[in-house]
């Protein structure tokens, strides 16, 4: 009897300490299975499709160069009718010659702005002093962020090197150098007279020294009606180009780029839709518009694009791969693990920070396979509805989602009847500071029932009409929206 007792206090023990695992095990499981812990950062995540297309642009050829041609105009640079874009020389000698003469002018310039600057004359050391100290001032003041007077600053600056250069020189004075400088200038401008000609930009437009040989086929006119096929057709049309091209004049306000994608592409792409376009070569997005999306050929569709942001050299391109973006959202990437929904049914994220622990609601902006951008919704305004703040396609984004478990601590605000007199109303949003009266006393009208108190001023609420107060809808402490109902008379 003593052994079976013994035998069944062991199975007891044994199932005790079972259970005792099972459940320890299922805790441990549930507190860190599920745990994730990760460093929350700005994301972007986008719809895209990539595609090869080509720049449309109105252009206008500035014809071959010389055996020695000296360009002026940088890629892109905006250029006016009639403005010299080229030079072409003769021979070397006429160039050596105009380069002695840019160089001439030059120097008379920082001559002639060292005299309009100051009369004074110094030494080379006070000149070094000087120096020294403007180059300090400057980087304090770069470094403070004051540049309300940086331009005076770097032309005084300008100034004392420009004098110190010409003390070490050893001439005579200012004016003789001014002098001796226009002389040599006089000189140089006879002898380069006949040394080049002149190559003018025949229109407005923007220079560019890439020709490819689309000048004349890629055009705006050659946009009208164009179709999958039609752009295979222009891409074989490619002239010849001569090595001596002296480049191109762009002309219009802006440019187009067509391509042509598969007919499942085009769900976000219409007519007057605002996008961003990514050049492979260009480093940087441009924001464009769809300007025509054609009719579907063979399970083609050709779309174009017009843009009037030229950017940095995209005067230079015309074949390119690009990436069009229909759609982009910025919020914070949080692993799908991370996202959880508390007891009230509420979807958000425990936030850590250092031993505290936070709870942040969100909402879901985008999701991934692996990741969801979200957005915080910590602010509650009074109708129970959380602001969130994100940004979609690069534009900062504001909106009110319902919460549904916010209704319970949301404050619902019963307005009073402006015609009924027996309904006491907030004439001011405010605190109540207080109550005169009780449910069921008599008041006069005009008497004082309540005092409300904002930014310090007291406010008496009266009556408007004899009676017994019925009901006191606020307590001293209470803050109230200007028009909420206070207090019912009968």
């Amino acid at each position: 009897m003593k052994q079976g007792t013994v035998i069944i206090r062991i199975m007891i023990l044994v199932l005790f300490l079972g259970i005792l695992a099972y459940f320890g095990v299922y805790i441990y499981n549930a507190l860190t299975a599920n745990t994730v812990t990760a460093t929350l950062y700005s994301y972007t995540a986008e719809e895209q499709v990539t595609a090869t297309g080509y720049f449309f642009r109105d252009e206008v050829a500035l014809g071959e160069g010389a055996d020695l041609t000296e360009v002026l105009c940088a890629e892109g640079e905006r250029v006016g009718s009639g403005d010299v874009v080229a030079r072409n020389y003769a021979n070397s000698e006429g160039y050596e010659i105009q380069r002695q003469l840019d160089e001439a002018k030059s120097t008379l310039e920082g001559l002639q702005y060292i005299q309009s600057r100051t009369s004074q004359s110094a030494d080379t050391m006070a000149l070094e002093d000087n120096i020294t100290d403007t180059i300090a001032g400057l980087h304090a003041k770069v470094a403070a962020g004051d540049l309300s007077d940086l331009s005076n600053d770097t032309d005084e600056l300008r100034s004392l090197i420009f004098r110190r250069d010409y003390t070490y020189n050893g001439s005579d004075s200012l004016i003789a150098q001014i002098e001796a400088t226009q002389a040599q200038v006089d000189s140089l401008e006879a002898q380069a007279s006949s040394a080049y000609t002149t190559v003018t930009a025949p229109v407005a437009g923007l220079y560019s020294a890439e020709v490819d040989g689309y000048e004349g086929v890629m055009t705006v006119a050659a946009l009208e009606g164009l179709t999958p096929s039609g752009l295979d057709a222009l891409v074989g049309q490619k002239a010849t180009v001569s090595t001596s091209s002296l480049g191109k004049i762009i002309t219009g306000s802006g440019w187009y780029f067509s391509c042509n994608l598969g007919e499942d592409q085009v769900e976000n792409l219409y007519a007057g839709a605002q996008i961003t376009l990514r050049f492979e070569d260009s480093g940087r997005s441009f924001s464009a518009k769809v300007s025509r999306v054609s009719d579907p050929e063979d399970g083609r569709v050709n779309v174009t694009f017009f843009s009037n942001d030229y950017g940095t050299q995209i005067t230079a391109l015309r074949e390119q791969e690009v990436q069009i973006i229909t759609h982009s959202v910025t919020g914070l990437r949080v692993p799908k693990q991370a996202v959880r929904v508390n007891e009230e049914g509420t979807l958000g994220i425990y936030r850590v920070s250092g031993a505290q622990v936070t709870w942040v609601p969100v909402q879901i902006l985008w999701q991934e396979d692996d990741y969801y951008l979200v957005a915080q919704a910590e602010k509650l305004d009074e109708e129970g509805n959380r602001v969130v703040e994100f940004e979609l396609n690069g534009m900062r984004r504001e909106v009110s989602v319902p919460d549904p478990q916010a209704a319970s601590t949301v404050k619902q605000v019963t307005l009073a009847d402006p015609e009924d007199k027996s309904q006491i109303g907030a004439s001011i949003p405010g605190l109540v500071s207080k109550i005169n009266v009780k449910e069921g006393d008599t008041v006069e009208e005009n008497q004082v029932i309540a005092v409300i108190e904002a930014m310090k001023m007291e406010t008496s609420v009266t009556a408007r009409m004899a009676g017994k107060v019925k009901s006191i809808l606020v307590s001293e402490g209470s803050t109230v929206k200007a028009g909420e109902l206070l207090i019912t008379i009968e």
